[in-house]
């Protein structure tokens, strides 16, 4: 007995359709056994908390195989990561010794979110754990061939707002009930919600007319990173390369507007508003672009990567396969010994024909002309460049200070006086006001804090009118008489509190001054109070 006991397993877990998302599974376990949500994924994960089931990498993973059968799928770790979460898009474009440590790690480990942040997922302009998306038309789908509708792995990929097979935008909620999961029904079946008369479905993103073909490439293209196994090579060397080759600056270094002109032109300013990313700031190439290609090696967001892909590539499969024949290319050629300073002297020589051409070349000039170079010689040889180009001398002509302190402060003090004594005088519920609220009223605040030496008067005006909490408690009871008195209620304790919204402790240590003012006033007591 003691054996069978030790071997038991959940009872009621159903077995995952292809490519079945782990909330899904959830979803239907409560619609088919009719246990309580956090009974199941209490018995299950051993925590009670949903949110955990909707992660980017899966969770609790090793104390859920405990719990199920040895023969259910969801039984091996590796399985879930491969075939039923996003992890193969997430490490895609990883070396191979990485997605195969990141892997064991997510197998291994209940918890993944310090997993994630060692993966970049922090990175991502998408929100990368966003409520759970589907397709009307899959769902129906769904029923047809395994009779239940289901969530989809491939619909919850950061940036993907619709589905490539049916071109049609994806939808995560209800109208009328709001996103998944759902209130008071967290775990609801996909496509269905609280409402007795059917769904009416919530779309993802606000989508007029067909969806853009460069959204349609999107899904498509991150459906397919699902189900490949992963890149051999390093992405970033061979999207620089393309980059080079087709740069329009001919210095044969990345040419980063050119880059950003490229995703402008595949993707669209409306499509690239919906991922959330900029690839120019102020009329300039975007930071991200530079740090891409030259900046740390750290694990960089895969819809960057797609975002590159498709400037230059048809899709993910002929960028995989150009890489392929340049390798073996490679391999037949013979191997060259490798002169370290002749990248040195290409950079050099691109400095120098450029000074050459403008003997008034500035630093910031030769960074936007040759970014590559510039970065290069930064890194490298520093004392080069800095002998070429020189630093803008100042000139001659005295500054005038910028800002004119004295008018500042005494301008300021005299609209913190017209702000205190409206605050004071107003009618309205009196409120406590701050030194940082008094500051912040008159756009002042970070320039007090940075330096308040600068600014005596203000210093005056806030030590003379700023209260204490005593006097603000006193401020506020007196509003609150005059306001019983207007409305004609007795004054009682509880009222008193109730309006002046303070508590009883306060009152009972305002005692005379509430006498005192209410003597003042001319308002009626309660016989009961203990103010009589």
């Amino acid at each position: 007995m003691d054996s069978l006991r030790a071997c038991r397993h959940f009872p009621s877990f159903p077995v995952p359709a292809e490519g079945e998302t782990l909330f899904s599974l959830f979803t239907r376990c409560k619609a088919t056994s009719g246990f309580p949500a956090d009974a199941i994924v209490q018995d299950l994960t051993g925590q009670r908390l949903k949110s955990r089931l909707l992660a980017a990498l899966p969770a609790y993973l090793p104390t859920m195989a405990a719990n199920l059968h040895k023969k259910h799928p969801f039984s091996d770790p590796l399985n879930v990561i491969r075939q039923h979460s996003m992890f193969p898009y997430l490490a895609y474009f990883m070396p191979a010794s990485k997605r195969a440590e990141f892997e064991a790690k997510v197998a291994s480990t209940d918890v993944t979110q310090p997993i994630g942040l060692g993966m970049g997922l922090s990175k991502y302009p998408v929100n990368i754990m966003a409520a759970p998306r589907f397709c009307p038309a899959c769902i129906e789908e769904g029923i047809n061939e395994n009779g239940f509708p289901y969530f989809r792995r491939e619909h919850q990929l950061p940036g993907v707002y619709v589905c490539w097979r049916h071109r049609r935008v994806l939808y995560h909620g209800c109208n009328r009930c709001g996103e998944y999961p759902l209130r008071n029904n967290s775990l609801t079946l996909a496509g269905e919600c609280n409402c007795d008369s059917g769904i009416e479905p919530l779309q993802a993103v606000s989508m007029e007319g067909p969806p853009p073909p460069s959204l349609l490439w999107l899904a498509e293209q991150s459906a397919h990173l699902l189900t490949s196994l992963g890149t051999q090579s390093d992405p970033v060397a061979k999207l620089g390369r393309k980059a080079v080759a087709e740069a329009t600056n001919r210095l044969g270094t990345v040419d980063y507007r050119s880059v950003a002109n490229k995703i402008m032109e595949f993707f669209g300013e409306d499509a690239l508003r919906l991922l959330n990313i900029d690839v120019f700031t102020k009329g300039e190439p975007a930071s991200w672009i530079r740090r891409f290609f030259y900046g740390d090696r750290g694990q960089r967001p895969t819809i960057l990567y797609l975002l590159l892909v498709g400037a230059y590539f048809n899709s993910v499969r002929e960028f995989e396969l150009q890489r392929s024949e340049e390798m073996a290319e490679k391999r037949s050629t013979p191997r060259k010994v490798i002169n370290a300073s002749q990248p040195l002297k290409k950079h050099r020589e691109i400095l120098q024909k450029l000074v050459r051409d403008n003997s008034d070349l500035s630093r910031s000039d030769f960074q936007k002309l040759a970014p590559g170079s510039y970065d290069y010689l930064i890194r490298h040889d520093k004392e080069f460049f800095q002998s070429q180009v020189k630093r803008a001398r100042a000139t001659g002509v005295s500054r005038s200070k910028r800002v004119d302190w004295a008018a500042l402060d005494t301008t300021k003090a005299l609209e913190l006086e017209v702000y205190f004594a409206n605050e004071y005088n107003k009618g309205r519920k009196p409120v406590f006001i701050t030194a940082s609220s008094a500051l912040q009223s008159c756009s002042i605040f970070t320039k007090y804090r940075a330096d308040s030496s600068r600014f005596p008067k203000v210093g005056e005006i806030l030590s003379k009118k700023l209260e204490d909490r005593d006097s603000f408690h006193k401020r506020r009871l007196y509003w609150a008489i005059n306001e019983m008195k207007r409305t004609g209620t007795p004054i009682s304790a509880n009222r008193l509190r109730r309006v002046a919204d303070l508590e009883l402790k306060v009152l009972h240590r305002n005692r005379e001054f509430i006498l005192s003012s209410v003597h003042e006033i001319g308002c009626d007591v309660d016989d009961r109070s203990f103010l009589c």
